[in-house]
């Protein structure tokens, strides 16, 4: 089973994997949501490697609308569906675009609430048109 992870969302994947991983005898492969993390994941769904999805962190959705460097893609999210395995698909940190650096932020979104998580990492709220 995939399971995708990011900061804000670790609290909540990590009660989810201790629940199942105490109910059921299954694997559970977590996923870094950082644009390689659920390109990686997609990809061993599409191989058959996975045979579900707990997809608990979409952030790589947001950053792929909205210009983020952590951007998994215009797939993501499809390969679960068309093999058609048991998929959960959660919003979790879709409030926010991911950018390096503060000075890497773009020029439109200068003006923006803007957090730097780190020295290397921004994160950009979204607004509600595009969360719609």
């Amino acid at each position: 089973m995939g399971i995708t992870m990011f900061g804000v969302t670790t609290p909540c994947v990590d009660h989810i994997r201790k629940y199942i991983t105490k109910k059921y005898d299954v694997e559970i492969y977590v996923f870094h949501a950082t644009g390689h993390g659920g390109k990686a994941m997609e990809r061993l769904v599409s191989e058959g490697r996975l045979n579900a999805v707990l997809d608990i962190t979409t952030t790589e959705i947001g950053d792929h609308l909205v210009g983020g460097n952590m951007s998994a893609g215009p797939t993501r999210l499809e390969a679960a569906l068309e093999r058609g395995i048991p998929n959960i698909i959660s919003l979790g940190a879709t409030d926010m675009v991911n950018f390096g650096a503060r000075s890497s932020v773009p020029p439109q979104f200068k003006d923006r609430k803007l957090l730097e998580h780190n020295p290397t990492v921004t994160l950009m709220r979204t607004t509600p048109e595009e969360c719609r």
